[in-house]
């Protein structure tokens, strides 16, 4: 937990307060204490009390900033562990191992991004951003396909078909019943297709990252910092993102 006491008492905070002690000492040993020179004290004291502020508020900012991404990195570690624990706990296996594939190539292509190209430069920045995008936009499909799974799973389709088959055959007039019965029949078709939907956009993903990870491997940079072989499959990336972007919205 973040400290105030500890973190503001420091002792070069107190640095500009004991230069204004000795400055107001020398003062007063060497001159006459007369108008004049109080006002040259009076502007020394502003500029150093001014400075010291300046450092404490530099100090803060760094500090907070440090400490909201740390407070990022954390969420984003339990998400991605809450994520794991729901993924096992469902009937089908499919997302658990997209979600095993995505953490294994994002890491691959954040490694081949940080080797390609400095931290410092654009590209790099262009190419992280795309590539945790598209990231990103697969553990909130993963997510969004648990609840659309478990609408799936708390149907039982079969009953309602046996169901309905039965109240046809039989001539029956549960007008009411089969009307009931044909909108959790229209829910779970509506679910199935968006879970399907959902695996079928990771799956488009994961094939954009990888394509993404062999062209920058394979590129070679110009003096001007393209990468021309790569170009191609970033903008898929960045497309990728964008059309998750709006789904998600």
């Amino acid at each position: 937990m973040f400290n105030s006491t500890r973190f503001f008492i420091k002792k070069w905070h107190f640095f500009p307060i004991l230069v204004i002690v000795m400055l107001h000492v020398a003062f007063l040993n060497k001159f006459k204490v007369v108008a004049p020179h109080f006002f040259i004290l009076f502007c020394l004291d502003l500029f150093l009390i001014a400075f010291w502020i300046f450092l404490i508020w530099i100090r803060t900012k760094s500090f907070l900033a440090e400490k909201y991404k740390q407070q990022l990195i954390e969420s984003e570690k339990t998400k991605i562990n809450n994520l794991k624990v729901a993924l096992s706990d469902l009937d089908t296996d499919i997302p658990a191992k997209q979600f095993g594939l995505v953490i294994g190539k994002f890491s691959n292509i954040e490694q081949i991004i940080n080797q390609k190209f400095n931290s410092a430069e654009i590209t790099h920045s262009r190419y992280m951003t795309s590539t945790r995008s598209v990231f990103d936009s697969v553990i909130t499909n993963l997510g969004d396909a648990i609840i659309a799974f478990k609408n799936v799973t708390a149907i039982d389709i079969a009953y309602i078909n046996k169901r309905i088959d039965q109240i046809s055959r039989q001539n029956a007039s549960s007008s009411d019943e089969i009307v009931s019965l044909k909108k959790r029949r229209a829910i779970w078709e509506e679910q199935n297709e968006k879970y399907q939907q959902l695996l079928a956009q990771n799956e488009r993903a994961l094939t954009i990252i990888d394509e993404t990870s062999r062209a920058v491997s394979n590129s070679k940079i110009q003096k001007d910092g393209v990468v021309e072989d790569a170009e191609l499959a970033i903008l898929s990336l960045e497309n990728l993102a964008k059309r998750a972007k709006r789904y998600s919205s």
